[in-house]
């Protein structure tokens, strides 16, 4: 911004005329007082009076109105307080014949030689323990040693003197209110940074009740895991994984919450990003690097138990009519996605069932609740049998086991080869109604396969993301990947319940 001086005559401008400084025309101050309100006010009609031009006056200042330093006699103005000052308003080069400055600057600086004198003086005085009269005379003999001192200036002196004591004192007055509200102001300052970091998910501060202690409640509603402890755990799991450099924006705690904040409550990224305070794109890029670490990582979590581990913990209400012998719990469940614009795959992806374009995957539960199967993304059209023999379900299986599926299941053959059973709801077709044994072994069935709807729902509800219509940019694989966002996304959700508390009743 350039700053063009108002005295007349001056063509001074700061882009043109370095070295020189511009002030503007002081302001009053109304909130320290009366005696400071009048001394600024006088201040600024003073200064008003010494540019002396017609287009400038008490309510035509403009706030880009400056006076440039060679007008002041110590190169710049005084302060508010120092009107004794030569500088305390413009004085030189005026443009007009004015008073001249070198009278203000000697009479200042005899001034301050007197109070010198006086002040030393005072302290011989009282040293010494003599008469009051020892002051005066000194006074009277400075004055007479002062060939151009006369009355006038002695009471002129005087009045300035107490003026300045006075201006001194209300200085000081000044200076400690400044500091008490200073202080005010900052601890104001930090209550509310405070209330900002516990507004947003800064750090692990979002998480704590006002008496300090954890809050549970807030951990599961923003991520689905039962407690704090839990959530710090898959931190310290996830952490060494993560990338995060001495000028990243986020810490490693933040982008592990951004991901599973976006899985939980499947909120849009502008969303994140305000509750992070960061940008929407790097809301995006971290929510695709973290969560390719969190697939890696929890991939394992969903693991396919040996056959003993299955026997000791075998739920009670599998032992009358099952036995030990139950391996896993299989069904499928469907995701809906945008309709693709490629014919082929939305043929492909048209799900007779729900109507919608939607991705099929199959899932396998043990007895217990635990997800110990995920299979890929299929396109909505393929049937379960498909799924089943063309994903890595039947590798998992071993001589004697036994599973449970629902009708749709005919998968006898393909899981006969691994010499194992697999047992379905009786079917209806051909027949008037089924058998007394029939509707026993399937009632027996139904009643402990539906553990795994149980568990789908689950997932469901605790993640939306999964709930929604997925966009088909999360269909495809990310660069050097090899498998889709989506399938990412269902693996890391079939983990992250698998480290919550079983929905089946052990007993």
């Amino acid at each position: 911004m350039t700053n063009d001086c108002c005295v007349k005559h001056c063509s001074k401008r700061s882009t043109r005329d370095l070295g020189i400084s511009y002030h503007r025309i002081p302001a009053v101050i109304f909130n320290n007082g009366s005696k400071i309100r009048e001394l600024t006010a006088k201040r600024r009609r003073l200064w008003i009076a010494q540019i002396n031009r017609k287009t400038i006056t008490d309510k035509t200042v403009k706030p880009w109105t400056r006076v440039c330093s060679r007008h002041f006699v110590n190169g710049k103005p005084a302060e508010f307080y120092q009107d004794d000052a030569p500088s305390w308003i413009p004085t030189l080069h005026l443009g007009y014949k004015s008073k001249s400055a070198s009278t203000d600057v000697d009479r200042f600086k005899r001034k301050q030689k007197r109070q010198q004198q006086r002040q030393g003086h005072y302290h011989n005085v009282h040293a010494d323990d003599s008469d009051d009269t020892t002051d005066s005379d000194a006074s009277v003999s400075d004055v007479e040693g002062d060939a151009d001192y006369g009355l006038d200036e002695v009471a002129s002196d005087l009045q300035q003197s107490v003026a300045q004591e006075v201006h001194t004192d209300f200085t000081i007055s000044y200076l400690e209110a400044m500091e008490s509200e200073l202080q005010i102001l900052r601890t104001e300052n930090l209550t509310l940074r405070m209330k900002l970091n516990a507004a947003t998910m800064s750090d692990d501060s979002f998480f704590c009740n006002e008496d300090g202690s954890r809050d549970d409640e807030k951990v599961k509603y923003y991520t689905g895991l039962p407690s704090f402890l839990t959530l710090a755990a898959l931190v310290s799991f996830l952490t060494p994984h993560i990338s995060s450099g001495p000028r990243s924006i986020t810490s490693k705690f933040q982008q592990v919450l951004i991901v599973l904040t976006r899985l939980r409550l499947n909120l849009p990224g502008h969303v994140v990003a305000d509750l992070f305070r960061i940008s929407d794109n790097s809301v995006s890029r971290i929510f695709l690097k973290v969560l390719d670490v969190m697939y890696v990582r929890m991939m394992p979590l969903i693991s396919w138990p040996d056959r003993e581990s299955l026997r000791r913990t075998m739920p009670f209400n599998f032992k009358p009519d099952f036995g030990n012998k139950v391996t896993v719990i299989i069904d499928c469940f469907e995701i809906f996605i945008e309709t693709p614009s490629n014919l082929l795959a939305r043929a492909q992806t048209w799900s007779s069932y729900k109507h919608h374009n939607t991705i099929k995957y199959l899932i396998g539960i043990t007895p217990q609740g635990v997800v110990s199967f995920i299979s890929e993304g299929w396109g909505g059209r393929t049937s379960d049998k498909w799924v089943t023999e063309n994903s890595t379900f039947l590798d998992n299986l071993l001589p004697g086991d036994l599973v449970l599926a629902d009708r749709g299941f005919n998968i006898n053959d393909s899981v006969g080869l691994m010499c194992a059973e697999v047992r379905i709801p009786a079917f209806i077709k051909g027949k008037k109604q089924l058998s007394a044994f029939d509707v026993e072994s399937t009632r027996k069935i139904a009643h402990v396969r539906i553990h795994v709807e149980r568990v789908i729902g689950n997932i469901i509800q605790k993640y939306a993301i999964i709930d929604s219509t997925i966009p088909i940019t999360m269909l495809t694989c990310a660069e050097g990947a090899t498998t889709t966002t989506l399938d990412q996304i269902v693996t890391v959700s079939c983990a992250l319940v698998t480290i919550c508390p079983s929905v089946v009743p052990f007993d």
